[in-house]
């Protein structure tokens, strides 16, 4: 699983050299501390915002000054926010929406895939065996060139 996230149809790219655009909702404040879930879509974002600001959706809508209708819509999937709205419930909920732009890299989806398919058991193995061979480079001398 990557640190970062795609929200909805924001993730798409305009060409296919152009970076894509990724969100990191793990570092909301309160939420950083947490395993990090996939949030797959903003209105999962905005409800667990909303949530661990300890707001109901009545008292985000007012902040927002819309209905609590809309924002049960959004939670739930029946429409999507426009990304204003995504960063201004965020935001009214008390936490920051992060982004930056990263190049897309086909290679970390393919590692990640393989990575899956292997037992967690050997996972584990492989990552021990690496940590022996950083420790052994750590410890390596360097051979005199004469």
């Amino acid at each position: 699983m990557r640190a970062t996230c795609m929200l909805g149809g924001w993730a798409r790219r305009a060409r296919d050299d152009a970076p894509e655009l990724v969100f990191a909702p793990g570092t909301i404040p309160q939420m950083a501390s947490e395993s990090m879930q996939s949030i797959d879509d903003a209105g999962s974002l905005i409800r667990r915002s909303r949530r661990k600001s300890g707001l109901s959706q009545r008292a985000l809508a007012r902040k927002l000054g819309t209905s609590q209708s809309l924002i049960a819509r959004w939670e739930n999937g029946d429409v999507s926010p426009s990304f204003d709205s995504v960063i201004g419930a965020v935001k009214a909920c008390g936490f920051e929406l992060q982004s930056h732009h990263s190049v897309y890299d086909p290679g970390l989806d393919r590692l990640i895939l393989r990575n899956l398919a292997v037992s967690p058991a050997e996972r584990l193995q492989r990552m021990l065996n690496g940590g022996r061979q950083i420790r052994a480079l750590q410890r390596a001398r360097p051979v005199d060139d004469q």
